[in-house]
C-alpha cells in the first residue's frame, strides 16, 4: 500500500535539488519517492527496507527500465549499514511515513541514528509524514522523532505545516495532513 504521505512528498519534490543527486529512501516499501527521484534525474537512488519488501522495490524497478541507477536493498534501521551503501556519500535522503507508532517508540530513535549514519555535511533529508498520534511525554509523534534527530546533532525544520500551508511556505515537502519537514545535518 502507498499510503498519503508518499504521493504528497513526490508531489513537492524540487527537481532541481534532485537532478544529479546521489538519493536514498529508507522505509521506501514500494519505492514510489525513491523512483520518482530517478525520474526527475538523481544519478543514483538507493531503495531501502526491511527484508520481506525487498523483492516488491526490485519489481517495480524491473517495470520501469526507463530509470537508471535505481537499486534495493535491505536495510533496518539503528543497524549497522549493509555492505551495499556503506561508506556512499548521500546528497538526499527520502523518508516516507515513516514516523509512525505503528512501529514502535524506539522506530524514531532507530531512524534517527540511520539518518545521521548515512549523511555528510551537505546532506538534506526530506520527511513526509501523517501524524497519527502521540509520542512520549504527550508529545506528537514527530516531536519525539525530532527531539531524537536534535540530540545526534541534526537540525530539523518544519517546513509547511496545518498553521502554515504549503503556499507560504518551503516547497519541498508536504504530508496529507500538513506535518511536514526538512532535516539537515549540522
Amino acid at each position: 500500500r502507498v499510503w498519503a504521505s508518499a504521493p504528497a512528498l513526490v508531489k513537492h519534490m524540487d527537481p532541481a535539488r534532485v537532478i544529479g543527486s546521489m538519493c536514498i529512501e529508507l522505509g521506501a516499501g514500494p519505492g514510489l519517492c525513491g523512483l520518482a527521484a530517478a525520474a526527475h534525474g538523481a544519478k543514483s537512488v538507493v531503495l531501502t527496507d526491511q527484508a520481506e519488501m525487498v523483492s516488491l522495490m526490485r519489481a517495480n524497478i524491473s517495470i520501469n527500465p526507463g530509470l537508471t541507477g535505481v537499486r534495493a536493498c535491505e536495510l533496518n534501521w539503528g543497524e549497522d549499514l549493509p555492505a551495499g551503501i556503506l561508506g556512499e556519500a548521500f546528497d538526499l535522503i527520502l523518508v516516507s511515513d515513516c514516523v509512525n507508532p505503528i512501529y514502535g517508540l524506539d522506530s524514531y530513535s532507530q531512524l534517527a541514528k540511520t539518518i545521521r549514519l548515512l549523511s555528510g555535511s551537505d546532506t538534506v533529508c526530506m520527511l513526509s509524514h501523517e501524524d497519527r498520534g502521540v509520542g512520549s511525554n504527550e508529545h506528537t509523534v514527530f516531536d519525539t522523532f525530532a527531539r531524537e534527530c536534535t540530540a545526534l546533532g541534526m537540525e530539523v525544520k518544519l517546513v509547511s505545516s496545518a498553521q502554515a500551508p504549503l503556499a507560504s511556505a518551503h516547497p519541498y515537502v508536504q504530508a496529507a495532513d500538513g506535518a511536514d519537514s526538512e532535516c539537515t545535518t549540522t
